[in-house]
C-alpha cells in the first residue's frame, strides 16, 4: 500500500472520529434534555447534522486535520477549544435562522460533551498511530540536508524515537562529513 494511501486512510479515520465525537456530544445532550420528545425526531436529526457539519468546518478551519498541527498536543487542545467555540457560534446562528428551538445552554452543553469525546478519541488515535509508528508503520520518508553534527543528532533522534514517524532514507551534504559521522551509507550526494 502506498504511503499516500495510508496517509489518506489515517485522515479518513481522524475525520470520522471527529464527526462521531460531534454527533455523540449533541445526540447525548438532546437525549438528556428530552428534545426529541418535545420537538420531534426530524428536528433532533437536523440539530445533530448541523452540529457535525458546522463542527467539522470549524475543526478544519483550525488546521486540525494537518499532521503538523495535531502532533503538538497543546496546540491541538488550544485549537480544538477554539474550533468548538466556533461550533457554538455556528449552532446559535443555525438555531436563529431555522428557529428549531435549541436553547443556548444546550448548544454549549452539547459542545462541551462533544469536545470531551473529541479529546478522548484524538488521544486514542494518537496512541494507536504512535504504536504503529514504533513498529515501523506510517513512517514518512525524509532526506536530511547537511552532514554535520546537527544532522547526525537529528538522524539519531529519528532512529531513537520511531514513534515520531520519520524514517531517514538519505542525506545530502559533504561526503567526508557524512563518513566522519558514520552516515556514509545514507549519503546521496553533494548539496
Amino acid at each position: 500500500m502506498s504511503s499516500q494511501l495510508k496517509s489518506s486512510k489515517l485522515k479518513v479515520i481522524l475525520v470520522a472520529g471527529d464527526a462521531i465525537a460531534l454527533a455523540l456530544g449533541y445526540a447525548l445532550m438532546l437525549r438528556l434534555v428530552g428534545f426529541p420528545s418535545s420537538h420531534g425526531w426530524a428536528r433532533s436529526v437536523a440539530v445533530v447534522a448541523a452540529a457535525v457539519a458546522i463542527g467539522l468546518v470549524a475543526v478544519r478551519s483550525q488546521g486540525l486535520f494537518l499532521a503538523r498541527v495535531s502532533t503538538v498536543r497543546i496546540v491541538e487542545l488550544t485549537r480544538s477549544t477554539r474550533a468548538f467555540a466556533i461550533t457554538v457560534a455556528g449552532m446559535i446562528i443555525f438555531d436563529r435562522i431555522t428557529k428549531i428551538g435549541f436553547r443556548i445552554r444546550y448548544i454549549i452543553g452539547g459542545a462541551l460533551i462533544a469536545w470531551l469525546i473529541f479529546v478522548i478519541l484524538r488521544s486514542v488515535f494518537r496512541s494507536r498511530v504512535a504504536t504503529k509508528r514504533a513498529k515501523g508503520l506510517h513512517q514518512r520518508q525524509v532526506i536530511v540536508i547537511g552532514a554535520d553534527d546537527e544532522a547526525a543528532r537529528l538522524i539519531e533522534l529519528f532512529a531513537t524515537h520511531s514513534d515520531l514517524g520519520m524514517a531517514v532514507v538519505g542525506i545530502i551534504g559533504n561526503r567526508g562529513e557524512a563518513v566522519r559521522h558514520n552516515m556514509g551509507a545514507l549519503w546521496l550526494g553533494e548539496a
